[in-house]
């Protein structure tokens, strides 16, 4: 509408003019809302893609398997063989005629001893030639052996069993010489410098002292405190070391059995009695085992349980140690198994986070046993896709590209 008055003109806005800004204002704002509600959206598609994304590297798995279950227990003990000492017959310079661990047979020469002799004299002081030695060396009869080693070791087993171990020391002493004299004897190859085995085994040149104590005729006396004081005297010859007459030389270890023994408890030497096949890893020997068998089980006044197993089985250098600590495998099976860092409770049921279609979805699962760090289940098929960091995530969660063919 127009208002005329010298000669001025006015424009006055009309109301559809206001009413079109208004709707100018509401487009632009309903513009802005959209566009807002879009990056929302957008952002929210993309921190969930990238958090997806960031938790397929963040996610420990692990893959559902069968496997052998092991129940053991592990303790150090004794390893106790049927070895057989030599001595030098006569002093000199020791040379040897076999390789350490090699494996030989009775009549073998493993040594050779050489004695600084002049070349103007064949003949000793005595009257015999060089090279042969004295009637000491003279084999005594198996019978004449026999005989005094049963009346020794019968003389040794009753003071045992009466407790007097005085006695019965002085009787192993005894029969710890009369046993090197005959190894001396028979070690003896007249006329010769020559160290002939009559055993058949395994040549070991490290000794500890302990080869006649530790014998399987010995087993049943062993206790507790002498398992826990053992003072090896290890001793080695090198080939060119000059021996002294009687001195220790090379043992012969038999490799057909050996023995290793434990101190158990009352719970553990039962888990013994029940099981047939017994299975030791020896630390000196990591990745391999050996079959072996219950020998026997004592129990002293103090409730403990002396257990000896029996081995049958050749290891690689069982023979150079007297001490080990073993494991000691009493039951073997097979299972479902899982690492106990996978464990997680929903209203106190235990289960684990498994992955599919690239989602985590809670599965409970019955606990069997647990095996150090792992646990036997059931409730679980074999190939299954675990989360081993439970932690980290919840149930529902969105793993990009995890567990998307399951």
């Amino acid at each position: 509408m127009l208002i005329m008055g010298k000669n001025h003109f006015h424009l006055i806005e009309g109301k559809k003019k206001e009413k079109g800004g208004k709707t100018e204002k509401f487009k632009k704002a309903a513009v802005w809302f959209v566009a807002a509600i879009l990056f929302l959206f957008i952002f929210r598609y993309l921190f969930t893609w990238g958090f997806s994304r960031a938790a397929s590297f963040v996610a420990n798995t692990y893959i559902v398997e069968e496997k052998p279950i092991d129940s053991k227990f592990s303790r150090e003990g004794i390893i106790i063989r049927d070895e057989k000492l030599i001595a030098a017959p006569w002093e000199g310079y020791l040379l040897w005629a076999v390789e350490n661990g090699e494996r030989i047979g009775a009549g073998k020469v493993v040594a050779e001893i050489v004695e600084e002799v002049s070349s103007e004299n064949t003949v000793e002081e005595n009257g015999e030639e060089a090279g042969e030695g004295p009637d000491f060396y003279e084999v005594l009869e198996p019978v004449e052996v026999e005989n005094k080693t049963g009346a020794i070791f019968d003389n040794l087993r009753e003071n045992v069993t009466k407790g007097n171990m005085v006695m019965a020391r002085d009787y192993f002493q005894e029969l710890k010489y009369f046993s090197q004299e005959v190894m001396v004897r028979k070690s003896f190859s007249s006329g010769k410098s020559e160290i002939v085995t009559p055993f058949s085994g395994i040549a070991v040149f490290k000794t500890d002292g302990l080869e006649d104590l530790l014998t399987p005729d010995n087993i049943n006396f062993l206790s507790y405190e002498q398992m826990q004081d053992f003072e090896p005297n290890i001793r080695k010859i090198n080939s060119g070391e000059r021996v002294r007459k009687g001195a220790p030389l090379v043992k012969i270890v038999d490799n057909y059995s050996w023995y290793f023994s434990v101190y158990v408890n009352s719970s553990q030497a039962e888990k013994i009695r029940k099981e047939g096949r017994i299975y030791l890893k020896f630390n000196f020997a990591p990745g391999e085992e050996v079959q072996a068998r219950v020998y026997n089980i004592e129990e002293d006044e103090d409730n403990r349980f002396l257990v000896t197993f029996m081995v049958t089985e050749h290891l690689k250098d069982f023979y150079m140690y007297r001490q080990a600590r073993a494991d000691i495998i009493y039951d073997r099976s097979r299972g479902v198994t899982v690492p106990s860092s996978a464990l997680v409770y929903k209203e106190d049921e235990p289960g684990v986070y498994s992955v599919e279609k690239a989602m985590v979805r809670f599965r409970p699962v019955e606990i069997v046993s647990s095996f150090e760090e792992e646990l036997l289940v059931e409730g679980l098929s074999r190939g299954r896709l675990i989360i081993t960091n439970p932690r980290f995530f919840k149930e529902g969660q969105y793993i990009h590209g995890l567990g998307e063919d399951r």
